[in-house]
């Protein structure tokens, strides 16, 4: 909105200089903590500036929050999470993070242009969206605030996932509310234990609920929940149980729903185990859908390959094309991630398992053991009382 004064202090930036070497070219962006420009390097190298809102630049906790999302971006270490190159101070105690410039546009902005994703579209950028969360996950980073505008279609067509400033490192103590007091996150695709403040119950499989309200809604323009407004839409995700994606797709194959609905359960434990196992079911999908849909994917694909992209149907998008091309070796890919999800998935070995002296965890693994003939246990396992050893004889000299 034009009288929004934190858009009025954005704008009053471009054409300014940032620290003698950052040109505001123009505003991109104005979000709840900052402002998002292109800016150019004195020696020429465009980038992507977000910039702390002065309001919060004042507080130090918040600053330290805020830089914070840089490093957690880079330490996720995947082409799709979008690499933070520098971070700077202004002279008036602002702060600032240099990003890599991104050409194309938000997921969010898609819908709204040009309706729905057909259902190969979705299943392709949320395997890509899975992709990028798998690595976050193996170095215990949550996202936590999943959602169209934060999925980004370059014009590469590939995917990105932006904003790991609300991701929780598990090593760090991060702040659970926003400038607002509400929860950390978006009504319309936090998961439960989330929308219920429940911190210490968010981890992993919180973000692939997230990721399958994105996809019910990116295929139907309907939230999990529909509510007048975002409170209503968070309470109803408190307490009751996603709907079926059937009841707005209606014609959506089997395989599909069966992926989006279980990404979509209540309790936790009822989800995919961890994003892996989710991929690999999200791009079998994407497989029998690609390949049903057959000539306009070939042909894209094939003009894709031999670089003549203009020749391709018109209304081929960006990620139409990435789509079309990842369909070239799929069932290669297909099998490299079934051995990924597999090994992944395998009990630890004998000396990673908990000793005989924890019950519970002893407990826990007996239970999820898989049903199969056991390995010998090691004879250390479990120690039967006897008598002291006698002593070992000594060798005179």
């Amino acid at each position: 909105m034009s009288d929004d004064p934190s858009r009025k202090t954005a704008l009053a930036r471009v054409g300014s200089t940032l620290v003698g070497k950052w040109h505001v070219d123009r505003l991109l962006d104005v979000g709840g903590m900052a402002a998002v420009f292109v800016a150019t390097h004195r020696n020429g190298k465009r980038v992507a500036i977000k910039l702390l809102h002065a309001e919060f630049a004042q507080n130090e906790d918040v600053r330290a929050r805020f830089l914070r999302e840089g490093y957690v971006a880079n330490k996720v270490g995947h082409p799709g999470a979008v690499e933070v190159l520098d971070d700077d101070t202004l002279d008036d105690g602002g702060v600032f993070l240099v990003m890599e410039l991104l050409e194309g546009e938000s997921l969010d902005a898609r819908l709204r242009r040009a309706g729905v994703l057909t259902p190969v579209e979705c299943f392709f950028l949320a395997d890509r969206l899975l992709d990028v969360l798998a690595a976050a996950h193996q170095k215990q980073i949550v996202h936590r605030d999943i959602k169209p505008a934060n999925v980004f279609i370059t014009q590469a067509g590939e995917i990105k996932l932006l904003d790991f400033g609300l991701a929780r490192v598990r090593e760090a103590t991060v702040d659970a509310k926003t400038r607002d007091g509400i929860v950390l996150g978006t009504a319309a695709y936090m998961p439960p234990e989330q929308a219920r403040a429940k911190t210490d119950l968010v981890d992993a499989r919180s973000d692939l609920w997230a990721v399958g309200a994105l996809m019910f809604t990116a295929l139907s323009n309907h939230y999990v929940h529909d509510a007048p407004t975002a409170i209503d839409r968070m309470v109803a995700t408190m307490k009751r149980p996603a709907r079926s994606v059937t009841t707005v797709v209606p014609t959506l194959p089997a395989a599909a729903v069966q992926v989006i609905d279980t990404a979509l359960r209540f309790e936790k434990d009822q989800r995919y185990p961890n994003a892996g196992a989710m991929q690999l079911e999200t791009r079998r999908v994407f497989a029998e859908l690609a390949r049903a849909q057959g000539p306009m994917v070939q042909m894209t694909a094939a003009a894709t390959r031999v670089g003549v992209i203009e020749r391709a149907p018109a209304e081929s998008s960006p990620l139409a094309r990435s789509l079309a091309v990842a369909l070239d070796g799929l069932d290669a890919s297909l099998e490299s991630l079934a051995i990924e999800v597999a090994i992944e998935s395998e009990p630890p070995p004998v000396s990673q398992r908990p000793t005989m002296a924890d019950p519970v965890a002893v407990a826990a693994l007996v239970a999820n053991e898989p049903k199969a003939a056991p390995a010998p246990r090691p004879t250390t396992a479990v120690k039967a009382p006897v008598a002291p050893p006698r002593p070992r004889p000594t060798t005179k000299k």
